[in-house]
């Protein structure tokens, strides 16, 4: 019973881990595509894979490695899991605050450690040994704080990366003939 189990865990998980996650906003049909892998994108022409069906179909939207993107509107704004740019540079900010009273508290800590240990060398009293606890509890609190805010520093980082306007000058078709065209 066990080894069937276990089994049926392992295929459940493998199931899981190559599932596909893309979704597909039509333009001719209100039913969404969902659970698909799309392969390319060409205007609003989005090829993709269903099971192991291959298909074409117009579309105003998709929605991509948790990236949505208009096809209909190529001026809008990117977007990184539903947020903006302003959003991941404003989460950025925050993360870069944090990461500094992080290493506040830290270096406050390690002083009060160094601070408490030289009370109790002068002194045989106890009073030492306070100021080192509290100062091993602002290095932990600190260190934490500290790392925490540095990876949500890169994360943010990596979504305004994502996020941002790329800007292009190509030689393209226009409604008036052929010509240079810029994206933004």
């Amino acid at each position: 019973m066990k080894r069937i189990a276990i089994i049926f865990s392992i295929i459940l998980c493998s199931t899981i881990l190559f599932s596909q996650s893309d979704v597909i906003y039509p333009t001719t049909s209100k039913k969404i595509i969902k659970r698909c892998n799309i392969t390319e994108v060409k205007n609003n022409v989005v090829h993709y894979v269903k099971g192991k069906i291959t298909d074409t179909i117009e579309a105003i939207a998709i929605v991509r490695d948790d990236i949505f993107i208009d096809l209909k509107n190529y001026n809008s704004l990117p977007l990184f899991k539903n947020h903006d740019f302003d959003y991941y540079k404003h989460l950025r900010h925050k993360s870069k605050i944090q990461a500094a009273l992080g290493l506040t508290l830290t270096i406050v800590g390690i002083g009060a450690v160094i601070g408490g240990n030289s009370i109790n060398t002068k002194t045989d009293g106890g009073s030492g040994s306070i100021i080192i606890i509290a100062g091993i509890a602002s290095v932990n609190v600190g260190l934490t704080a500290m790392i925490m805010g540095l990876v949500n520093v890169r994360k943010s980082k990596k979504a305004m990366e994502l996020t941002k306007r790329k800007e292009s000058l190509s030689f393209g078709i226009t409604n008036n003939g052929l010509g240079l065209v810029l994206n933004f």
